[in-house]
């Protein structure tokens, strides 16, 4: 089997798994495995997302819309809660189609774009608002599915360092993105950052990396959608010759 196989490492590979040392499992099926790469390089770009909203939502409102602080502050509330509605029913709805967590997270962030088209054009509280609730509910749901996905793709002897790699990509990539580059994007006492020939600087700014960050996040999604659609043929093919 290439190492870019979709499939998890099968039952009767156990006792293999048994002989072998947590650094050899490591190295051979997490570092040697390029579908945990790709869903950690893409929780980085939904980390960027998900934190560039969040962390910023009341100085943009504040100084674009020009709202005040109490509106402002509730602009948390609403991201929250969209939050906790997305974490309790992307998972539910991703078993509902027989584990396929990639492509539900794609679809995710398909109308997470939408979110961020609304939140970007938003002219009132209750716009703001409305699209806040749904770009929690919204970009939580790759954020949890990513963590699920990766123990398809993983002996379950890794799945605690699997998950912890992923995190870390997450807050040391795409958290520090969101927290110092955005910042330094949207400041207007700032220079900006250049990329390449690339000058990014203001809040429009800030929304063409959300919108860079999206597109990038689903492009790796949809490979690893491909991943867990082959793995799941294959057991279901592999069902139906056991019975």
């Amino acid at each position: 089997m290439s190492n870019f196989s979709p499939y998890e490492p099968k039952s009767e590979n156990d006792d293999e798994l048994d002989n072998m040392t947590k650094f050899e499992i490591f190295k051979s099926h997490v570092l040697k495995n390029p579908w945990i790469w790709i869903l950690c390089v893409a929780n980085v770009f939904v980390y960027i997302v998900r934190i560039g909203v969040d962390n910023w939502a009341p100085l943009y409102v504040t100084e674009q819309l020009h709202f005040g602080m109490s509106d402002a502050v509730n602009t948390i509330f609403y991201f929250e809660m969209g939050a906790l509605l997305g974490s309790l029913s992307w998972g539910y709805i991703s078993d509902l189609l027989n584990g396929r967590r990639a492509i539900v997270a794609v679809f995710c962030l398909i109308l997470t774009a939408f979110a961020v088209l609304g939140y970007r054009y938003a002219t009132s509280v209750t716009m703001v608002n409305v699209s806040l609730f749904a770009l929690g509910s919204l970009i939580f749901g790759p954020q949890l599915l990513i963590g699920i996905s990766l123990v398809g793709f993983a002996p379950k002897k890794s799945i605690a360092v699997v998950n912890g790699l992923s995190g870390t990509f997450g807050y040391l990539f795409g958290d520090s993105t969101a927290k110092v580059v955005l910042a330094k994007i949207a400041d207007p006492k700032s220079a900006g950052i250049s990329v390449g020939s690339l000058h990014l600087h203001g809040w429009n700014d800030v929304f063409v990396v959300f919108y860079g960050a999206l597109i990038i996040g689903f492009l790796l999604l949809l490979v690893v959608a491909y991943g867990e659609e082959m793995k799941i043929r294959n057991e279901i093919k592999e069902e139906k010759l056991v019975a």
